[in-house]
Formats: structure tokens, C-alpha cells, sequence
């Protein structure tokens, strides 16, 4: 949809939610309420829960100085979700992308140059992009979230999509307080129960001139994930597809067929304090603190057909799009791998801030310490790095497959024949060995001096000015062990028979067999059982052939330092346009960046390895102006224009110097030092209608002219220092880089209804909805590896809603929610891969519901993908399925006391 055409639409709607507006106020006039004190007034009821937090959301939207999304805890730790990142999916505008079937990252209007605050200030993680992991985050510390959509001048920059601000509850936020939680989780596949608990204290000093806060919170969760990958598909001169004989160019065959199943435990510990003074109305000092941790154990297990084009004569059917849907392939290779994949990631975030009122001016300085620290492996329905030994068949076991891609949605059919029993581990070898860790080390300060004005000047109402400096450190490393045969028989071959076989591997178990009922919700003929193993002990494994913990790869170590120096001023307007009265702000901001990238360069040559240290600076400067302004068109009708430049940064990671091998699928990243930052002109228009208490009808209109994108190519390439090897003999990789591409545009609109129905006669006066719909569009220079074109922005739904119907009176609240987004592309992945990879579109089903057994208690029951979704993708067009999966239906039990 074009600007002008939503400009239409914005003026059409405009003109019915006038006419709606006169009309319910034509109402009003003609009941007026009584006044206070005659025998008709009505005493006041307070509204408590999911309705009191829904109020008071729409209420921070309503005086915001911009365009802004709110979502507020319904109860003392308690976000709509369990899970920070799904919270933001009921926002209008944000997809969230999900790891491990848990919402993970986000986009915001189709874009992931977000920046993500706590409490307004840098949040450092734990990852390889420094950028904060969201899983790690216990919700039950957050009071709310903040979506800033539109930018001030004071607003720290580094989004195009929006600024997230995670709040913590503060101690003079409210009366003393003392509340827990205790529930037990439940996943139905993993059929183990875990539990969460979670404690806050709130006390004030002094008449409330000081309080103090302490909030805990321990999640044990257990869950399991199943599916399929190809791992891509393969561009082929060599199979026979129309059956007479020659073999057809061009055609494209699963690179793999791979059943997998990941078990993971996960262990949150988060913690939040805050020390708070206000010893007067001028004045207030606030110390506060976060840390988060996850730890998490994967057990991963993969039943691996690695396809070949030895195709059966006559057994191809060939699609028009040139995908081979069904053939019969032999002597492939069967790898029932076991891999062991934790993660151990942690974050500290430490601030100060003080305020103070001097007649006409307010003072305010903040400083802040962020930290992260993280090793993460991973890998089954993610990817990554972890330990594993690979198994193959033993010498003379040969195995054919026969796969049809064409009979299924979401799983092939597939059989395999043998001339051995493919359930027995001794008909197994040792192949070879891979462990690696991605290790992460970040951190950050900032600290900033703002000094308002209170002019009182007409239409001038006060004046903003302010500095500050930002220093982000990033450190990271992939250490890697893959060593080869001639060693592994040197130290685990401990009969001499020059074999490796699982016997001789005392930390690995192949004992174990699924009982038949993977994948059971995707239809198909395919084995609902195989061979599966575990990693008993990392450490033993290691020693089992002679390994210590992997080793340094000169080439995957990188570090970047980024300093940031920064200014801004800004005015504040407030007065009447033609009898309308309205309120604005205007504002520019001053940014530098200056980044020095550090890696090592690695050469191969005839005095053999050398290993280089290599260090690029690049320095960058931007004005970037803001607007806003919002006219009372009614009481109850607000009508808002926003305009600005703003810029965010690439991925830390991204332009750290490096590359990261992976010798299990013969891919590899690597990082573009020369990456610019990413600039944009944006506009925003909404129209606002708070039609009664916790309700809102909501239009936004949004344009976003960007500079530049940044474009993730995977191209083709031999990497110095990874010869041809006998399972990759052309020693080519599948190399992904990102680099800035051309300019292009992301525009849409988002549409929101809230409304309680508190007009129905009781008892349905408890009825609420709660609604919105994104439409988004894009024009990009990403080419269509395939040809035809280019392609949409990465990550970008056209489509998405959400729906939310509750129910809630004094005794008990129920909510349903159905969260939706439509297909979008995922990586850009290269022609011999397929093309570039699509999620296909995906909704999920949740639930919640609680019953107040006293004034303090609640007993409360949650459940999360009650329609257990399937994700897939596929590569180029949609008959090359590429990965689907399916997880838990988790469901929490238990209770909270406020006292």
C-alpha cells in the first residue's frame, strides 16, 4: 500500500471516528453525571488486574510526547506472558522470532534495528552481537515495557525499527508491599514437570522519603522440540529426472534428511534491587541493579541421511520449479548423531541517577555499568557449535533411502533399506570429532547530564538540553576441536583393529530408542523410531580420544570497541491551533561513532600458518532532527504527526573481522569491518480514540526511508586453511557475510482496538477485547538469487494480528490469545542452497486464567501453544521444504500472594 493511499485511508477514518466521537458525546451531554454531593452520585469503583493494567497502559499512550506502545505488569510480576519476547508479539507492529519455542528476538514494523533500554538505559548481553538475550530475562522482575515508535531529540538513537525500555519496579513506585509466586510448568512432550517461583519486598523509610526493593525469581523449566532440516538444497547436473537416461541439468535435490529431537533444562536466575531517596519534591536519588542468568542443557539428538545423486533409474519425479520430490538414492550415509549443547549466559546492568529542581530548572545526571557474559552451543532446531561425535555406519554397511517431499506438508515420507540392522550400535564407527563453544564477553557504560528549562514563553513551554557518552566493548571467540582419523585411532582405538567403534567410547550411550511417537503431529510415512544416543559426560568424551576443551581458532576471535559521544536540544510547545489545542516538541540530536574492529588475518603458505593481527577504525557523524505533535481534536480524539532522522548501528558482531567454520554442513560466517551505519527518514501519523475507560480505537500510518540495508549474501568460496577433504572434495563453503546494500522503503499501517465492555448489564459487563492488525510492505535492492527480481525486507510479515478476548469480575480472569504472522524471509541463502529460505506464515494459541481464592491469593494457570504450531521453511519455492518443527504445550500452575 502506497503513503498516498494510506493518507486516504487515514482521512477516511478519520472523518468516521469524528462522527462516531460527536455522537457518543451528543450521549454523554444528554446524561450527564451528577454533581459530587448531591443524592445521586455514584461512588467510584477501583478497577484491580488485567482491566487496571490494560487503564493504565492506554493512559501512558494517551500523554506521551510520542508515538508510543505500553504494556504494564497486570500484577505484581505479572506480564501478560511468561516470556519477555512474546509480551512484545501482542504489540501492534512487533513479530517475534522463536528459539527453542520460545519467543527470542523481535522486529518491530518489519525491521530488527532495534535498541532495547533497561530502565532507559544500555542493556549489554551476554551474545555475540552484545545485543541483551530475552529468554535469559525472568518477566517477573518488569514492571512494563516501553515501545517508543517515534523518536525525540532526547531519546537515545540507535533504532529505526523502536527503542524498547524494560522497567523495573522502583520502591516509591507505590505502597509497601510483599508479594510471591510459586507454579509448577509442565511440558506435554518433554512429560516433565518443572516449576517458577518469585519474591518481591517493598519497603518505605521516612514517611516515604526512602524505600527500598528487592525482587527474586528462580524458573527450573523442562521442554522438548522435534523436527526435520535439509540443511538447504542442492543445485545438481547429476541426477536422471525425466527417467531416459542422461542425466538433467539444474535440477534440485534435500541436501540431508535429518529427524531431530531436542530435550533441554533450563535453569533462569534473575534478580533485581533498587535503593530509592526523595527527600522532597525537588529532589530524588535512585540506585538500582538487574542480573540475569540461563543456563541451559540440551541434549540434541539427529537420525542423519546424507543424500547423494546415486538415483535409482526411473524412481525421480521432477516438479516444474526443477525440485526432485521423490526419489531412490543409494549408498548414502546414516549418522545417528548425539550432540551435547549448553549455554551459560549472564548479565549485570547497574545504574544511578539524580534529579534535582533549582527554580526554573530541573537537573538530572545518570550514570550506568552493563555487562555480559556468555558460552553458548548450540544446535538441533538451531544452530551452532556443540560437542559431538560423529557416527557412521561400519565399513561394507551400505543404506539406501526413498523420500517423497511431495506427499507431505511438513515431514517427508521416507524408508530406508540396509544390508545391516540399523538399530544396532555396534554396526557403527567412529568418524570423526567436533567440539566448539561460541564465548562472549561484553560490556558497556554510559552516562548522561540533561538539563530542562521551564520558560513559559507563550507557546514555548520549556526548554531541553543534554549530552552523553556511551562505551560498548565487545569480545568473542568460536574455539573449535576436529581432529582427524589418523589421532582419533592413535587414542580410542583401543583393541588395534583400526576402527573406533561406540564400545570403545565409554561417555557416549546408544541404548536408547524413541518409542514411536516422534513428529506426531505432522502426517507422513516416515520412522517414528530410530536409534538415539547421549552424551554422558563432555569431559569424559574429551578424554575418550585425547581431547582438552576446543581449541583457540586465531581466525573466530574478533573484539570491537564502540564509543558514542552524543547532544541534543529540544523545545516544548503547548497551545491552541485554530481553537485545537495541541502539544509538540521539536529537537535535533548530534551523534558520533567512532568503531575499531580487531581480528586476525590467516594465511596458508609455504612456511605454513601465519596469523596476522589485523585492526580497522571507522568514524561516523549524524544530525538527526525529531518532531511530534499531538491535537486534541476532542477530549476523547488525539491526532498525532511524527517526523525524523534516525540511524542505528550493525551488529557488533557483524563488523568484527573473522570467520566461523562449521565442519559438520561446510558452511561459515564472517564479518564485514566496512559496514556503515544504517539511516533513515521516517513519518508517522495515528489517530487515537479513547472512547471510555480501557479502551482505545487506534490508527497509525508509518513511512520509513532507509539509506541503506544491510543484506545478508551467502556466496560459494574455498577458505585458506580448509583444504578438499574425502567428504567435501570441491573444499567449498557456503560462506554468509552481510554487507550494506542500497537504499529502499518500508511502509504500512497498524490498526488497534481495546475496549472493556463495562456498558453491558452485569454479569457481562467483564468482557474485554483486545486487538491489532500490521500491514507492512517493503521495496528493497535484495536480489532474487533464483532471478525474478528482488525480495522483501528480511523479516518482514506483510500480515500480522493479534486477538485477545478476556473475561474478568471479582472472582476469577480468563484470557485467550491468538497471535498471527504471515510468511517472511528468513536468509538470504544462495542458489546452489535452493534460494533464499521463507518461514512460511504461523499462529499460536495461548491462555490464561487465575481465581482470587482471597483478597491476597490468586490461584493462576497458563498455557502456551494449546494449538501446537508447526514452523517451516523452505528454500526458493515452497515445495523445498527445508526445516519444520513442533514444541511443548507448556502449561504453569500455581499461585500469587500480595500482601
Amino acid at each position: 500500500m502506497s503513503i498516498k493511499a494510506s493518507a486516504s485511508l487515514l482521512g477516511t477514518s478519520l472523518v468516521a471516528l469524528l462522527a462516531a466521537d460527536m455522537a457518543m458525546s451528543q450521549e454523554q451531554t444528554s446524561s450527564t453525571p451528577p454533581a459530587a454531593g448531591s443524592q445521586d452520585s455514584v461512588e467510584e469503583v477501583v478497577v484491580t488486574g488485567l482491566r487496571q493494567s490494560i487503564a493504565a497502559a492506554i493512559e501512558a499512550k494517551r500523554d506521551a510526547s510520542s508515538i508510543v506502545d505500553v504494556v504494564n505488569a497486570e500484577d505484581i510480576g505479572k506480564l501478560p506472558d511468561q516470556n519477555v519476547a512474546e509480551t512484545l508479539g501482542r504489540v501492534s507492529g512487533i513479530n517475534i522470532s522463536r528459539k527453542d519455542g520460545e519467543g527470542s528476538g523481535f522486529t518491530v514494523r518489519g525491521l530488527s534495528l532495534n535498541r532495547i533500554e533497561i530502565n532507559g538505559r544500555t542493556f549489554v548481553g551476554p551474545t555475540q552481537d552484545a545485543t541483551p538475550a530475552l529468554e535469559t530475562v525472568n518477566p517477573e522482575i518488569l514492571s512494563g515495557i516501553e515501545v517508543i515508535k517515534s523518536p525525540t531529540a532526547d531519546l537515545v538513537e540507535g533504532a529505526i525499527g523502536a527503542t524498547v525500555n524494560l522497567k523495573t519496579r522502583r520502591p516509591l513506585d507505590g505502597e509497601d508491599l510483599l508479594s510471591a509466586r510459586a507454579q509448577v510448568v509442565y511440558g506435554d512432550k518433554a512429560d516433565k514437570t518443572g516449576y517458577r517461583t518469585s519474591g518481591t519486598i517493598s519497603k518505605s523509610f521516612g514517611e516515604g522519603t526512602f524505600g527500598a526493593l528487592l525482587g527474586l525469581a528462580y524458573a527450573r523449566v523442562h521442554a522438548q522440540g522435534e523436527g526435520l532440516t535439509t540443511n538447504g538444497w542442492v543445485r545438481t547436473n547429476a541426477i536422471d529426472g525425466n527417467g531416459d537416461g542422461v542425466d538433467d541439468p539444474g535440477l534440485f535435490r534435500p541436501n540431508r534428511i535429518s529427524s531431530q529431537i531436542e530435550q533441554r533444562s533450563d535453569d533462569r536466575s534473575t534478580a533485581t534491587g533498587a535503593l530509592q531517596w526523595r527527600p522532597d519534591d525537588a529532589t530524588e536519588v535512585i540506585l538500582e541493579g538487574t542480573y540475569s542468568r540461563l543456563e541451559r542443557e540440551r541434549d540434541l539428538a539427529y537420525y542423519q541421511l546424507l543424500l547423494n545423486d546415486n538415483d535409482v533409474a526411473g524412481s525421480t519425479a521432477v516438479l516444474p520449479d526443477g525440485t526432485v520430490s521423490r526419489a531412490t538414492l543409494r549408498g548414502i550415509t546414516l549418522r545417528p548423531l548425539a550432540y551435547d549443547a549448553p549455554s551459560d549466559l549472564e548479565s549485570y546492568n547497574f545504574g544511578l541517577s539524580a534529579k534535582r529542581e533549582v527554580g526554573r530548572f530541573k537537573l538530572s545526571a545518570d550514570v550506568s555499568y552493563s555487562r555480559g557474559e556468555g558460552s553458548e552451543n548450540q544446535a538441533g532446531l538451531s544452530t551452532g557449535a556443540p560437542f559431538t561425535y560423529v557416527i557412521v555406519p561400519r565399513d561394507g554397511n551400505t543404506v539406501d533411502v526413498t523420500y517423497d517431499f511431495g506427499a507431505n506438508r511438513n515431514f517427508p515420507n521416507y524408508s530406508l533399506s540396509s544390508n545391516f540392522n540399523r538399530d544396532d550400535p555396534s554396526q557403527y564407527r567412529l568418524f570423526s570429532v567436533f567440539d566448539g563453544v561460541a564465548r562472549s564477553e561484553n560490556r558497556g557504560y554510559d552516562g548522561r547530564f540533561d538539563v530542562t528549562f521551564d520558560a513559559g514563553w507563550g507557546a514555548l513551554t520549556s526548554l531541553q538540553a543534554g549530552a552523553r557518552y556511551e562505551d560498548i566493548q565487545l569480545q568473542s571467540e568460536d574455539p573449535q576441536s576436529t581432529p582427524g582419523v589418523a589421532s582419533l585411532l592413535a587414542v580410542a582405538d583401543r583393541n588395534r583393529d583400526g576402527i573406533v567403534t561406540l564400545d570403545e567410547l565409554p561417555a557416549v550411550s546408544y541404548n536408547n530408542q524413541l518409542s514411536g511417537d516422534f513428529f506426531s503431529e505432522a502426517n507422513g510415512d516416515f520412522p517414528r523410531y530410530f536409534l538415539t544416543g547421549d552424551v554422558l559426560s563432555v569431559a569424559q568424551a574429551r578424554a575418550d580420544v585425547g581431547l582438552g576443551p576446543p581449541a583457540r581458532v586465531p581466525a573466530a576471535e574478533r573484539s570491537v570497541d564502540q564509543r558514542t559521544p552524543a547532544g541534543y536540544v529540544r523545545a516544548n510547545f503547548e497551545g491552541d491551533l485554530f481553537s485545537v489545542p495541541y502539544v509538540a516538541n521539536l529537537g535535533v540530536r548530534f551523534v558520533s561513532t567512532r568503531r575499531t574492529a580487531r581480528g586476525n588475518s590467516v594465511a596458508t603458505g609455504p612456511a605454513g600458518v601465519t596469523v596476522t593481527p589485523t585492526e580497522l577504525t571507522k568514524t561516523f557523524s549524524q544530525w538527526l532532527p525529531s518532531g511530534n505533535i499531538s491535537f486534541n481534536l476532542t477530549d476523547d480524539l488525539l491526532l498525532r504527526f511524527a517526523a525524523s532522522k534516525v540511524v542505528a548501528r550493525p551488529a557488533l558482531r557483524d563488523v568484527a573481522p573473522g570467520i566461523t567454520v562449521s565442519l559438520t554442513n561446510f558452511t561459515a560466517s564472517a564479518g564485514s569491518p566496512d559496514l556503515k551505519p544504517i539511516e533513515a527518514d521516517q513519518y508517522d501519523a495515528t489517530i487515537e480514540w479513547y472512547m471510555a475507560d480501557a479502551s482505545l480505537l487506534s490508527l497509525a500510518l508509518y513511512r520509513k526511508d532507509i539509506s541503506t540495508f544491510i543484506i545478508s549474501t551467502t556466496s560459494s568460496e574455498t577458505i585458506d586453511g580448509y583444504p578438499p577433504t574425502a567428504v567435501n572434495p570441491s573444499g567449498l563453503f557456503q560462506v554468509n557475510r552481510p554487507r550494506n546494500g542500497t537504499g529502499g522503503t518500508v511502509e504500512g499501517f497498524e490498526v488497534g482496538y481495546q475496549h472493556a465492555f463495562k456498558f453491558l448489564p452485569a454479569p457481562f459487563d467483564g468482557f474485554g477485547v483486545l486487538a491489532n492488525y500490521t500491514y507492512a510492505d517493503s521495496e528493497t535492492p535484495i536480489q532474487n538469487p533464483l532471478g525474478g527480481g528482488t525480495l522483501p525486507l528480511q523479516n518482514l510479515s506483510r500480515d500480522s494480528y493479534n486477538a485477545v478476548g478476556y473475561y474478568e469480575n471479582d472472582l476469577f480472569t480468563v484470557r485467550i490469545a491468538y497471535t498471527y504472522r504471515s510468511k517472511f524471509l528468513a536468509s538470504l541463502d544462495s542458489a546452489a542452497l535452493g534460494g533464499a529460505r521463507y518461514e512460511d506464515e504461523y499462529g499460536q494459541l495461548d491462555a490464561t486464567a487465575s481465581v482470587s481464592l482471597s483478597e491476597k491469593i490468586k490461584l493462576t494457570l497458563d498455557a502456551v501453544n494449546l494449538n501446537k504450531a508447526i514452523t517451516r521453511q523452505y528454500n526458493g519455492t515452497w515445495s523445498r521444504l527445508t526445516a519444520s518443527s513442533v514444541n511443548d504445550t507448556r502449561y504453569t500452575l500455581g499461585f500469587t500472594a500480595n500482601f
